[in-house]
């Protein structure tokens, strides 16, 4: 008897069949979540202050972000129709701000949600260092925040313990602003909604990674002389005077809001950005 012998020839010209293709990858998750920055303006004064504070969000590196601005005036914001990027809704003027924060995050889509001042400077690449050093679930917050007062011509880095509660970045929530008068601003939100569970962000001049510069508030009008803080010989007792290498960035900050800075001295005008009656 003769054994088989195996041809490769007799195989099937081609190969085996393929198999069926795998099923189609579902849509892809957003890599970053969507912040919601929010924006109260209560006084018509504050309106051109808050169109610089839009502008600065809109610059910021991290692009998954929309703008919230909640307008307590008679008057729009951006008389010619909002900015791509930028929801403006109108509230009865009589609304305290706290109500008008509350609006607000009802209204707000993001995962994220960062409180903005209309008085405030954020470097573009703020919102992208909060993000990336977040933690699930809990806020964000800064160690430090230059100020600048334009009554006195000074600016320094706040530092206070723990941290700026005015930097506050924070997830979506269902707690809302104390009904108060001003509702007791974003520190008293903070520690009202997560106590001291939240992650503190050390971007002191001193730190090893210098980002102080990420946040800048102006005070100016009624509001800096009523600040016991703002002391004109200097900052006050506990903070830092402003850094010599830090001057050329906040010579451009102070440039983009019209307000004339000396390089070296951090001294700022105290005629322009229309102060406060």
């Amino acid at each position: 008897m003769t054994a088989a012998v195996f041809d490769m020839r007799d195989l099937p010209r081609g190969g085996p069949p393929l198999p069926p293709p795998p099923p189609p990858l579902p849509p892809p998750r957003l890599a970053s979540p969507l912040v919601t920055g929010l924006l109260v303006v209560a006084d018509p004064p504050q309106q051109r202050l808050a169109r610089l504070a839009a502008q600065a969000f809109l610059a910021q590196t991290y692009q998954a972000r929309q703008l919230l601005l909640v307008n307590g005036t008679d008057a729009p914001v951006f008389a010619g129709g909002a900015p791509p990027g930028v929801e403006e809704v109108h509230v009865a003027p009589v609304l305290p701000p706290s109500a008008m924060h509350n609006h607000g995050l009802d209204l707000a889509r993001g995962d994220w949600i960062l409180p903005l001042s209309c008085d405030e400077y954020l470097r573009p690449d703020r919102l992208a260092y909060q993000m990336a050093h977040r933690r699930d679930g809990v806020p964000c917050v800064l160690r430090c925040q230059i100020r600048v007062n334009l009554l006195t011509s000074t600016a320094f880095y706040h530092e206070p313990e723990p941290a700026v509660a005015a930097t506050l970045l924070h997830p979506r929530t269902t707690a809302r602003y104390a009904p108060a008068s001003g509702g007791g601003g974003p520190q008293q939100f903070l520690a009202d909604t997560w106590g001291a569970n939240y992650v503190a962000l050390d971007n002191r001049p001193y730190a090893a990674t210098h980002v102080a510069a990420l946040s800048v508030a102006f005070y100016h009008g009624r509001h800096a002389e009523a600040e016991g803080a703002w002391m004109a010989d200097g900052p006050p007792p506990g903070q830092s005077r402003l850094l010599a290498h830090d001057n050329d960035h906040l010579t451009y900050i102070l440039s983009q809001y019209g307000v004339r800075a000396t390089v070296g001295a951090a001294t700022v005008a105290k005629e322009v950005l229309s102060p406060e009656p």
